[in-house]
């Protein structure tokens, strides 16, 4: 991994109002990414609700994409809301809609996925990637 790139790249992420990508060849650079972001003081998001709070409040935050995930559509709905200033989402906690206003300025969300995943969720929408913002790959 080329770390000056890498760094230039993170900064970047923040204060953008789009989700960025980060697009791992294998397992090892995928890990190699993750704790480079843990350095660069990123928490990592497990699930949709977490990924719904993180919009909501200040941070940098990752998460890993999955063509598995049983949220991916509900994902996807979130990543193209994201631009637009005003996030509607499902709260399966409460069963209610809520409406999250992100602060950009004070936010970074990172996706991180394989590139065998990202061409399985593709094609399951075959729009996906083109709602996210900023992209690394080596």
């Amino acid at each position: 991994m080329n770390k000056q790139k890498f760094l230039n790249f993170v900064n970047y992420t923040g204060g953008v109002k789009e989700i960025s990508l980060i697009l791992a060849n294998d397992e090892e650079e995928l890990k190699e990414y993750e704790s480079e972001l843990i350095k660069n003081n990123f928490s990592k998001i497990f699930d949709l609700a977490g990924l719904s709070k993180a919009v909501a409040t200040r941070g940098r935050f990752y998460f890993f994409l999955k063509s598995s995930d049983s949220d991916l559509k509900n994902i996807y709905d979130l990543s193209v809301q994201y631009p637009t200033g005003q996030v509607e989402i499902f709260n399966t906690v409460d069963y209610k809609m809520e409406v999250i206003n992100p602060n950009y300025d004070k936010l970074a969300i990172v996706f991180i996925v394989l590139k065998t995943e990202a061409e399985k969720i593709n094609f399951q929408y075959n729009n996906f990637f083109n709602v996210l913002g900023l992209t690394y790959q080596e």
